[in-house]
């Protein structure tokens, strides 16, 4: 490669490299800063950039970007810590008359601050699953 064709490509190069910083960063702000290396350059491969996932790591830590890593949370059941509660209508979900068999859930549900919220809920079985009126 003779000197001309080394200083143009030398040129391309940081053109492209200062493109491909601005693109990167743009659609890790747009993301609100969650998206990882991986996300980033499936976006910018169908925007029609040719870079491979490396090299978007490279350009996000050469910015100091970083994704938000998904927080599995565990569950609150664990089989075998702890013994049964008894059930009492022994799976017969039947009523005839209000106020006989209550049924009742809790869920946690992630608020968008990173929190979490428990919702609970309560329902007389007679008006679920009788013509009660």
């Amino acid at each position: 490669m003779n000197s001309a064709a080394f200083a143009w490509s030398s040129a391309n190069r940081s053109t492209w490299w200062s493109s491909a910083y601005d693109a990167a960063k743009e659609i890790f702000e747009g993301s609100g800063g969650t998206y990882g290396s991986p996300k980033i350059w499936i976006l910018l491969v169908r925007q029609g950039w040719r870079v491979s996932v490396n090299t978007v790591a490279k350009l996000m830590a050469e910015l100091g970007l970083a994704g938000r890593k998904i927080r599995r949370r565990q569950g609150l059941t664990r089989p075998g810590k702890r013994a049964a509660f008894p059930d009492f209508v022994r799976r017969d979900f039947t009523a005839t008359t209000p106020d006989q068999v209550w049924c009742g859930d809790m869920t946690e549900i992630v608020t968008g601050e990173g929190g979490w919220r428990y919702f609970w809920g309560r329902v007389d079985i007679c008006f679920v699953f009788c013509s009660h009126t």
